[in-house]
């Protein structure tokens, strides 16, 4: 059920978009506020809005999947609130199915919230560094993105007030992500990991996850594409990067960290944009972080989290069963 609910509710918020035509492709729709003149006169409100629009219901999309959460296992399941939030990573923090034994205390918490945060900005970093070895895009500040933005303010004021954007935006962006991550790694992941193991729950797991973006997908969204291969694309970077998404959920026993590292990845994942020509094409699909540099840094991620998680598990098992066995042998000379 809360797949159903989950992947239908995007369609629904996505009407207006697909009645009207909108273009979602880079560079188009979504891309209209770097090339939008910047005088209050010369604003056209239909503009304006047909840049928002899209960008508001992409928006409201990030909460389908904790409103099915909410139909799936308050009103179909008939889950008590309490059970609920523990159950989806928002109360107390309990061990997930596939993961060794998570650590309790806001010490191993808060640890977590920072490896999840400087973790996404390095993935984002290596991708960004990736992307200008694997496209024909070279990083240039004459005539970029960046440069337009500057518009005779100080390099410097530029360059920092881009970094403290990334900064405020991950955590900014936390709380949509969050009404995604509450659906997809607090609620799915742990019944999938617990049905299927841990490999292939996450893999299933992002593939639902990709194939949700496909109302968006289908418009040009992400890829310029608008076939099934942009939905394919959009499923492999999903797996990839809900490995490492899975893995925050899973070592912690809570969603927030999966959330604060979903908010980090969106607000750093324009960066590469930043450096190439303010007219130019972007090939997103070879330079973009959800395209081939970013399947380039996430894969190797991905394959060392799931052996460190296995050994883990494995250590956790042995530990568990000679703690048993010295259980038994002491009560065993007890009554001896």
């Amino acid at each position: 059920m809360f797949a159903v609910i989950a992947l239908a509710l995007p369609w629904l918020l996505c009407l207006p978009l697909w009645i009207t035509a909108v273009d979602l492709a880079p560079g188009t729709t979504l891309g209209a506020a770097a090339a939008a003149p910047s005088g209050p006169g010369d604003t056209d409100p239909g503009a304006v809005l047909a840049m928002l629009l899209p960008q508001m219901l992409v928006g409201l999309m990030m909460f389908a999947p904790s409103i099915a959460v909410l139909v799936a296992g308050r009103w179909v399941d008939g889950m008590p609130w309490r059970r609920l939030l523990v159950a989806v990573g928002l109360g107390t923090v309990r061990t997930q199915p596939g993961f060794p034994p998570a650590r309790r205390g806001a010490a191993r918490l808060i640890g977590v919230l920072a490896l999840a945060l400087l973790g996404t900005w390095a993935i984002a970093g290596a991708a960004l560094v990736t992307a200008f070895l694997v496209s024909d895009a070279r990083p240039q500040l004459a005539g970029s993105v960046f440069e337009a933005l500057t518009r005779g303010e100080p390099l410097t004021v530029v360059v920092v007030a881009q970094l403290v954007g990334v900064v405020l935006g991950s955590f900014v962006n936390t709380v949509p992500a969050a009404g995604e991550e509450i659906g997809w790694r607090g609620y799915l992941q742990p019944a999938l990991t617990a049905r299927l193991g841990l490999v292939p729950g996450l893999v299933l797991g992002g593939v639902l996850w990709g194939a949700w973006h496909a109302p968006v997908l289908l418009l040009g969204y992400n890829f310029g594409l608008y076939d099934l291969r942009g939905v394919g694309l959009m499923c492999i970077a999903c797996v990839l990067l809900g490995v490492w998404l899975g893995w925050l959920r899973g070592v912690s026993g809570s969603v927030w960290p999966a959330a604060l590292a979903h908010g980090a990845f969106n607000a750093a994942a324009g960066l590469p944009l930043l450096f190439l020509p303010a007219a130019g094409e972007f090939d997103v699909i070879r330079a973009g972080p959800l395209g081939l540099s970013g399947w380039i840094v996430m894969a190797p991620l991905a394959l060392g989290l799931v052996v460190v998680t296995r050994r883990a598990v494995r250590r956790a098992q042995r530990r568990t069963a000679d703690a048993a066995l010295l259980g038994g042998i002491t009560r065993a000379d007890e009554h001896g």
